[in-house]
């Protein structure tokens, strides 16, 4: 029941993330939908708090952008919805990057909770009083951290994936492709664009 619980409200908070990302895009100016043909959108929500960020890497009249806001929204409904829009600059090759972030098959990625069946842990098996036998899995659920939702476009391929504290999972479960994927992705961002210019970046 504890877990149930536990997975009924992590659902909820991814839940109520996506459909706070029209607000998000709204308060920014930019639409819902991704509109060059190389995009990719990385939206992180941290836990139970009011502050969103979103990375934004996008190729547009024949040159790279990359913009990070950071985003804070009211407490209580008086005060202005704060956003922070952060030029991101970098010596890196930013075709190269792109090549590397498709390389995380994000492309074709499906969302975390399609995958909960690969997040589980030890097998346990009892015995009913009726003498029939029932099976479950212990899980250890990461709760009240750091939820993202990605969308990308390359050319006439889309994809829009959520996952919910993906480095923890990927230390409680090494071996899951999905995961693997997933954190590879930000390692990318993270490599790309932590600079002396944005030295607190870390997706």
């Amino acid at each position: 029941m504890k877990n149930l619980l536990q997975s009924i409200t992590l659902l909820y908070s991814i839940f109520a993330f996506s459909q706070n990302i029209s607000e998000i895009n709204a308060n920014l100016k930019i639409s819902d939908s991704l509109t060059n043909q190389k995009e990719i959108r990385i939206y992180k929500k941290e836990g139970t708090t009011n502050y969103s960020e979103l990375l934004h890497l996008y190729f547009e009249n024949e040159k790279w952008e990359a913009v990070q806001y950071k985003y804070y929204t009211s407490t209580n409904f008086k005060s202005p919805t704060k956003i922070q829009k952060i030029l991101l600059k970098t010596d890196e090759d930013l075709e190269l990057a792109w090549i590397q972030i498709l390389a995380t098959n994000i492309e074709f990625l499906p969302n975390q909770s399609e995958i909960e069946y690969k997040l589980r842990g030890k097998l346990e098996i009892d015995r009913l009083t009726n003498g029939e036998y029932e099976y479950s899995y212990k899980k250890t659920l990461a709760i009240d951290g750091t939820n993202y939702l990605v969308m990308v476009k390359n050319y006439n391929k889309r994809n829009k994936v959520t996952f919910d504290n993906p480095e923890r999972y990927l230390k409680l479960y090494p071996n899951v492709d999905e995961l693997i994927d997933f954190c590879n992705l930000l390692k990318i961002i993270n490599s790309t664009f932590s600079t002396s210019k944005t030295p607190n970046l870390k997706y």
